[in-house]
């Protein structure tokens, strides 16, 4: 699902008589993550030398798969392990940084200026 290739699932399952059902309490999870903000391994924004060194000091490890902490632990592509892929996930991006939001003027902020502006054209 990261690099865009299709995929399908079936809801569908077969009960104690073998007979095919649709369960309606069917969920389905799915976990999408940033391949430039899972490679940020310390959260600062910025894909540099402190991540690799994350990844570096845990090769070899099999850490939590919890998106929320697996980066931290230099597993960048969520596989379970702290290998090779994950260095080749964070030099992919090796430079970049995590978007940021940027923060939107205010309402009333808006009102003030179109109110000074109304006043200077009269």
């Amino acid at each position: 699902m990261v690099d865009g290739s299709p995929f399908s699932f079936d809801l569908n399952s077969v009960d104690i008589s073998g007979e095919d059902f649709f369960s309606p309490l069917a969920t389905i999870t799915a976990t999408l993550f940033d391949p430039v903000a899972a490679a940020d391994a310390n959260g600062d924004g910025v894909i540099d030398g402190l991540d690799y060194h994350a990844w570096a000091g845990r090769f070899g490890e099999t850490p939590d798969r919890d998106p929320a902490v697996a980066a931290t632990h230099g597993d960048f592509n969520l596989d379970g392990r702290v290998d090779g892929l994950d260095y080749l996930q964070w030099a992919q991006v090796f430079g970049g940084a995590t978007p940021r939001s940027v923060p939107e003027p205010s309402c009333c902020w808006l009102l003030v200026a179109a109110a000074v502006l109304f006043v200077g054209v009269r």
